[in-house]
C-alpha cells in the first residue's frame, strides 16, 4: 500500500481513515489538502495525532461525516479532488453504486481513485459470505459479500483501471487504482 499512498498528491479525500495509521506513507510536500472523512468521533483525537506526526499539520482536515454524506457536496464539489483513498470502508456504504458515481464526480480529470477493499469470494466461500451477511452488517456495519471492485469500475468513464487480488484466508481483497 505504501507506494500507492506515496504517489498521492494535491487535494485528497481520505475515506474512513480511522486512526490514520496509513498517513505516514503520504508525502506531506505533495499534499495541498486532505479531507479525512471519519464518522467515528471517538477516533478523531488519534487521527489528528497521526496527521501531526506525518507532517500534515494545517493540511489535514477531519470531517465528522460518513462517505455518502460527504459526497452530497458538503465537503467538496464536483471535480475538486485529485485523489480519493478508500481503504476498507466502501463495504459499509448503503448504496455502493451511487457512492461510486459520487467518487467519480468529485475527481478532477486525471484524478485517481485508490482502493483496498474486501470483496465477495467465488464458489462456496462466496455463498458462506452471503449467509453470514444476514447478520454481519447489523453487528459490524459492513457487507461481507460486496462486489466493490466490480461496482467501482463498471459504468464509469475511467481512462485506466488496474485491479489485483490477494487473499487472507478465505477473504479475497482487491487493490485498485482507477484514473478519471
Amino acid at each position: 500500500m505504501a507506494p500507492h499512498l506515496a504517489a498521492l498528491s494535491g487535494v485528497i479525500l481520505d475515506l474512513g481513515p480511522g486512526t490514520g495509521a496509513h498517513l505516514r506513507h503520504i508525502r506531506p510536500e505533495a499534499v495541498t489538502r486532505i479531507y479525512g472523512i471519519e464518522p467515528c468521533v471517538g477516533l478523531h483525537a488519534e487521527l489528528a495525532r497521526s496527521a501531526e506526526l506525518a507532517g500534515l499539520r494545517g493540511k489535514y482536515t477531519i470531517v465528522a461525516a460518513g462517505v455518502e454524506e460527504a459526497l452530497r457536496g458538503s465537503v467538496v464539489g464536483d471535480a475538486e479532488v485529485d485523489a480519493v483513498l478508500a481503504v476498507r470502508v466502501l463495504c459499509c456504504v448503503r448504496d455502493l453504486e451511487q457512492t461510486a458515481s459520487g467518487l467519480w464526480r468529485v475527481l478532477r480529470p486525471g484524478g485517481r481513485l485508490v482502493f483496498f477493499e474486501h470483496v465477495r469470494a467465488a464458489g462456496a466461500a462466496g455463498w458462506l459470505q452471503h449467509l453470514y451477511n444476514v447478520l454481519w452488517p447489523h453487528m459490524l456495519g459492513c457487507r461481507l459479500d460486496a462486489r466493490t471492485d466490480e461496482v467501482l469500475v463498471r459504468g464509469l468513464e475511467w481512462t485506466s483501471v488496474d485491479v489485483w487480488e490477494e487473499r487472507d484466508g478465505v477473504m479475497p481483497w482487491v487493490w485498485g487504482k482507477a484514473v478519471k
